[in-house]
C-alpha cells in the first residue's frame, strides 16, 4: 500500500454486512440494501461513539473488522 493513498470503497455486499451488524448490535441502519444511506452513516456515526471512536460515519474496510470482531469474536 502507498502511504497517502485511498482507500478501495467497499463492495456492496460488504457494505450490507455492515448494515447487518449494527442492525444486530441494535442500531437502525435502516434497509440492509448495500448503500450508505443518512440512517446507515448515523447508525455508523452512533456506532463509533460508543467504541469511542471518530464518530466520522465511513464505512470502511476498518469498520467493518471491528464490527465482525465484536458480532463474532475470533476463537482462541
Amino acid at each position: 500500500r502507498v502511504p497517502g493513498a485511498a482507500k478501495a470503497p467497499l463492495a456492496q455486499n460488504d457494505i450490507a454486512e455492515i448494515q447487518r451488524l449494527l442492525k444486530s448490535l441494535d442500531f437502525d441502519p435502516g434497509p440492509i440494501n448495500g448503500r450508505v444511506s443518512a440512517r446507515t452513516g448515523e447508525a455508523i456515526r452512533q456506532f463509533q461513539t460508543m467504541a469511542g471512536g471518530t464518530p466520522d460515519g465511513a464505512a470502511s474496510p476498518d469498520l467493518l473488522k471491528q464490527l465482525r470482531e465484536i458480532v463474532a469474536p475470533p476463537r482462541r
